[in-house]
């Protein structure tokens, strides 16, 4: 179950709401009370001071002693006449010594019995004297009860009455103690209390004193109280009450702070307080009003009119539950490592949790102007304060919910305690939204607690002690901030993420800590003023540019201003818009903005209308997150500048100088995420009149492991997962209906020109995809591939031709094939050795090939088929009857003599019957095949077939000239990376003249494909900036001594990978096994 909010639970004073409580509210000042009760609320009034009072345990011991010495009881309670209250400031000693003054003078609040026995009190007032030595003037005096005095035992007199002070006037005007005798008689015999605060500081005064006569009576005053302790030890109607600072005080640590400046007349003076304080040690009882473990209750006491019993007990359950989950993960300090015990004080604290306490009476106590219990309450009414007034849900008050945006609450952390510069500290960098730990809130944790400005809060208190050990680890960290039902893991993150944009936050690798000196980050902010705005601008752009590079056969297209600039062609491109060009806010972006629509429908600034409306992706940045961009870049320029001054950077410390190296390393990355952050709206083609046949979609927020790779592939990304890009094989009944130019025929081009005019179709990358679908049509649909610069048909049952995209590469339905005449084929020698089983003539063969290949053959075309198996050694061809002696024909006279004369007979016919066979010359190549990369592999691909024999090696070359560039090289070095695991081998001689330079740069190399590759991305950058350039690349593949058949995968991949590719012109040729 969720805690309740303190605001259900928890009732403040009305004072604590109103914010009504003065500054002397929280000071509790003795004399006020003495010389203007009436006038001093709170505290001037009996009832309501012991209402607001917590009775602890050395309240209730001093009253007691007291009253019980005065009551003459036996035993601890009336022993002893001296009493001494001792603590620190601020731990409630004045405000036991009013508890004592009011008592004395008669006031019976109706909770007495919280106090003390009643029947300890006396039945009336006693007479009481409380002398506070920061009161008393030793120069001028000190008028009470219209007497004037100059010592502690004149202004004791004074406030006893006039009979008193006039036994004790001589002694006053000397400046001289006053014997025990002469006390006695001042008392006069009464009941009496006489209570001494701040003694110390009168010492000081009277010791520094600028009159003699004063610094001498110095030396009285431990006279004086020696006297006035034995007339309390010896007379059981009389008790003192002193406080007197110790070593341990804060007093005594201003002491020791202006120890420099003091002369010998202050030595002095410490000499004198020493003997004072001896003569305490030997003859009072000391008592500490208040105890470590009872400041919670005395804030809860003050500050809180009802507190819930039932959910405070929740609380220490649900805070047992929160400990005992991170125990052993993540370490607990003060006492929260023993989650049941903890569970307790988290109980008894509530509201306040029990680090909040620790802190503010062991962290910021020591600081010498926190006043222990008068800081706090201060402080926490003012939180108290703030809780009410923000509708804050916090379920108890730890650390982390100190606003220190609250400038109340910040002031008296900072300005009230001497600690000023903080007050800047916190202001830019944790108080508000607009600070930076607001800012990662805002960000990192939208719509989540406010981490990283809870965290902060807690390491800012632990950081304002100025001491060994400032800061705050995480037993720190984690106790003053984690809620029930957060992660510790999350504390850390938002640290981390403050840490990158903060001022004056730093980490030492095991505790946080902030500075009131700037760290890297405000070095860094500094140095961005002084980047121009042109700088930053140009290479924001530049890097736009470079992040959305070609990616995955995808073209970018940065900052088109026109149509014109975005080819309409039959490839994705990726226009990238300049921001100061078009850019969207987010809640109006599902619009494409007119720009955007313009390069959509127009190919050209005429109004040319655009034929691939499929074809193109725009990209738009956010117009929200363009100065975050330009701020992220300005921060990597700042932190370059940075570093170009050694000098400067000498001045760093070492620490300093490492962060801004690591800084700079990560700022490409920064930049390379608010890219994508700022870049993030995509419009892409769909079939939508309404929407202008766009949609929009939001890139996702890019980490850094997304953001390393370039953003045109996340944008293909974005388009695969939305099912934009075709993944999957396409039907030939759907490829038919949707893509073919008419029923009966198309052209392969169309097909694939479909897929980029229609918007509402899904893009197609891959063209494999095509290419299998085409002949799957050929194997089972009765389509016809007719290749008409080649004149051959390929239907099923035949060999699988290579699929060519491009006009002259035509799709035939079957009767439209017929129609034509297209349906039958060229022969090949496996027709030829189908047909000959062991001797036919010429006419018979080729009227049987006709029946084979559905078309008549050319009597050239037989012939051919026929040297080609003759060079196999599969058939023989004689001009005469096949005998003994007769001599076979060779490859020239069977392409040179009439087919009608042939006779053509098996091989192993032809030896039987003594045919004589000259030599077949065995082939060991194929012939070159030069032409675009669809006709050369083509061409090759058939004769290779009709070789009949394995390839063992294969050799592709392309040529770079002034004419058409570099291309064809660039493309062949793409093709590296795709084609099969076999041994390759690159020779590159090439010729390169430079702009602007005589002579001319010659690159000759020749070595295995993997260490070419690793070269050729410096080669490229050098022929891409010559202005001639001429030579040639050959890329051989190497198949081994057994080489692959023609359907291999290998050989195969080789052919897919140059036809998608498609250099202008390649030269094939290879080697048969």
């Amino acid at each position: 179950m969720a805690l309740r909010s303190v605001r259900e639970t928890c009732e403040p004073r009305k004072d604590v709401l109103a914010g009504s409580m003065s500054d002397n509210q929280f000071a509790a000042q003795l004399d006020k009370v003495v010389r203007d009760a009436d006038g001093y609320e709170v505290y001037g009034d009996p009832d309501r001071f012991f209402t607001l009072t917590y009775p602890t345990t050395g309240l209730r011991e001093l009253i007691s002693r007291t009253f019980g010495r005065l009551a003459e009881v036996k035993g601890a309670e009336g022993e002893h006449g001296v009493l001494r209250a001792e603590t620190s400031f601020g731990g409630g000693k004045t405000h036991s010594l009013m508890a004592v003054y009011h008592l004395a003078r008669g006031a019976r609040p109706a909770d007495i019995a919280n106090f003390v026995d009643p029947s300890l009190l006396p039945d009336g007032p006693v007479q009481v004297a409380a002398v506070v030595g920061d009161a008393l003037d030793p120069i001028s005096g000190l008028v009470t009860n219209g007497l004037t005095t100059h010592t502690v035992w004149g202004e004791i007199g004074a406030q006893l009455g006039a009979k008193a002070h006039a036994v004790l006037q001589a002694s006053d005007e000397a400046r001289t103690a006053p014997g025990t005798e002469t006390l006695r008689k001042a008392f006069g015999g009464r009941k009496t209390v006489v209570m001494i605060d701040e003694i110390a500081q009168h010492l000081r005064q009277v010791a520094e004193s600028g009159s003699e006569e004063v610094r001498r009576s110095a030396a009285q005053i431990p006279v004086f109280l020696k006297n006035l302790f034995e007339v309390a030890m010896g007379d059981r109607n009389t008790v003192v009450i002193v406080s007197l600072a110790g070593a341990g005080d804060a007093y005594a640590k201003e002491t020791a702070r202006l120890g420099a400046m003091l002369d010998e007349s202050l030595g002095h003076a410490d000499r004198t307080r020493g003997e004072a304080t001896s003569v305490l040690a030997r003859s009072g009882f000391v008592i500490e009003p208040a105890t470590d473990r009872e400041i919670a209750e005395i804030l809860k006491r003050r500050l809180f009119a009802d507190i819930d019993a039932a959910a405070a007990r929740e609380a220490g359950e649900a805070y047992r539950g929160l400990y005992e989950a991170v125990h052993g993960a993540v370490p607990l300090g003060g006492g929260a490592d023993s989650p049941a015990a903890y569970a307790e004080a988290v109980t008894a604290s509530y509201p306040f949790h029990p680090e909040l306490i620790r802190v503010l009476d062991k962290r910021l106590s020591g600081i010498p102007t926190f006043h222990r219990a008068r800081g706090a309450l201060r402080l926490l009414a003012e939180v108290v304060a703030g809780i009410w007034e923000t509708d804050d849900d916090a379920a108890i008050v730890n650390v982390a919910d100190i606003d220190l945006a609250r400038p109340a609450v910040l002031n008296r952390l900072t300005v009230a305690v001497e600690r000023a510069p903080f007050a800047g500290v916190a202001q830019v960098d944790i108080a508000g939204p607009d600070s930076h730990c607001g800012q990662v809130d805002q960000t990192r944790f939208h719509g989540r607690p406010a981490y990283a400005t809870r965290v902060a809060r807690t390491v800012f208190l632990h950081s304002l002690e100025l001491k060994a050990g400032v800061g705050a680890g995480p037993a720190e960290y984690v106790l003053g901030t984690l809620r029930p039902g957060e992660d510790p893991e999350i504390l850390d993150e938002a640290l981390r993420e403050a840490e990158r944009v903060c001022w004056h936050l730093t980490y030492d690798g095991t505790r946080w800590r902030f500075h009131t000196e700037p760290n890297v980050n405000k070095i860094v902010e500094d140095g961005k003023r002084d980047i121009p705005n042109t700088r930053t601008t140009e290479e924001t752009k530049e890097l736009v540019r470079k992040a959305f590079a070609n990616d995955s056969g995808i073209l970018a297209v940065p900052f088109p201003a026109s149509p014109a600039e975005v080819e309409d062609t039959t490839r994705l491109r990726v226009a990238v818009f300049d921001y100061d060009h078009v850019s969207v806010v987010g809640r109006h972006a599902g619009s494409p903005p007119r720009q955007v629509q313009e390069i959509r429908e127009h190919a050209t600034a005429a109004g040319q209308l655009r034929t691939f409306l499929n074809s193109v992706v725009f990209v738009v940045a956010d117009a929200e997150a363009v100065e975050n961009l330009k701020d992220q870049v300005r921060a990597r320029l700042a932190l370059e500048a940075l570093l170009a001054e050694p000098a400067r950077m000498a001045t760093f410390a070492s620490e300093v100088q490492a962060k801004v190296s690591r800084m700079y390393d990560d700022s490409l990355l920064n930049t390379r995420i608010a890219i994508t952050r700022c870049y993030k709206h995509v419009y892409f083609p769909v079939r939508d009149a309404g929407s202008g046949n766009l949609t929009h979609r939001e890139l996702p927020a890019a980490q850094k492991g997304d953001a390393e790779r370039s953003a045109v592939r996340t944008i293909r990304n974005l388009l695969a997962n939305e099912g934009k890009i075709r993944d999957q094989p396409i039907s030939t009944d759907w490829l038919h209906d949707r893509a073919w130019a008419t029923p009966a025929a198309t052209t392969t081009k169309k097909v694939a020109e479909w897929f980029w005019r229609d918007p509402g179709a899904q893009i197609l990358l891959d063209a494999t995809l095509l290419t299998d679908a085409i002949k799957k049509g050929i194997t089972h649909d009765g389509w016809v591939y007719y290749d008409a610069d080649a004149g051959k048909a390929y239907g099923a049952g035949g060999p699988m031709p290579a699929i060519m995209i491009s006009d002259t590469a035509q799709l035939l339905a079957a009767a439209e094939a017929a129609s034509r005449g297209l349906l039958g084929r060229a022969p090949t020698v496996q027709d030829v050795l189908a047909v000959v089983t062991t001797q036919m003539i010429g006419p018979t063969l080729r009227a049987a090939l006709e029946q084979r290949c559905r078309k008549e053959p050319a009597k050239a075309q037989v012939a051919d088929v026929l040297a080609e198996a003759f060079r196999q050694s599969k058939l023989v061809v004689t001009s005469a009857i096949p005998a003994s002696g007769v001599k076979a024909l060779g490859v020239k006279e069977i392409r040179e003599r009439s087919l009608d004369t042939f006779h053509v007979l098996t091989r192993s016919e032809a030896d039987r019957l003594g045919v004589v066979i000259g030599d077949t010359r065995r082939v060991t190549r194929i012939d070159p095949k030069t032409g675009p990369a669809g006709v050369a592999l083509t061409n090759f691909r058939d004769d290779l077939v009709d070789k009949n024999r394995p390839l063992a090696m294969l050799r592709l070359t392309v040529q770079g000239d002034s004419g058409r560039g570099t291309g064809d090289l660039d493309l062949m070095t793409m093709a590296l990376a795709q084609l099969p695991k076999h041994q390759i081998t690159v020779a590159v001689d090439v010729t390169a003249e430079l702009p602007g330079l005589d002579g001319w740069v010659q690159v000759h190399l020749n070595g295995d494909k993997m260490d070419y590759q690793q070269v050729s991305a410096k080669l490229a950058p050098l022929l891409k900036a010559a202005s001639e350039v001429d030579g040639s690349m050959v890329v051989s593949v190497d198949f081994g001594e057994a080489g692959v058949d023609v359907d291999d995968p290998a050989l195969v991949q080789v052919d897919t990978v140059v036809r998608k590719l498609a250099p202008a012109e390649v030269t094939l040729d290879g080697t048969l096994a």
